[in-house]
């Protein structure tokens, strides 16, 4: 969802999390085109961003805290959108 030490840092195959995110974007908006109306895409710094971060022990991984924060935000931007 949101990883601060690998955000813009190229894994072995040149690609950071934004490619990761770009292309599952782009597969998400593909199936929407050609008829699922029942696949979504979240990007994820927006449903846990930055400021978030402190609760992430490991730096990719929210602790209790941050699962708490996580589920909340989930409650309110995704459940809605899945609902419909």
């Amino acid at each position: 969802i949101s990883s601060p030490p690998h955000e813009g840092v190229n894994n072995l195959h040149c690609a950071d999390v934004d490619v990761y995110r770009k292309w599952t974007r782009d597969a998400v908006e593909a199936l929407r085109k050609y008829g699922d109306a029942h696949v979504h895409y979240f990007h994820g710094p927006e449903l846990y961003p930055n400021e978030f971060c402190h609760l992430m022990d490991d730096g990719v991984h929210p602790n209790a805290e941050g699962q708490r924060v996580l589920a909340k935000r989930y409650l309110e931007m995704v459940m809605p959108r899945l609902m419909g």
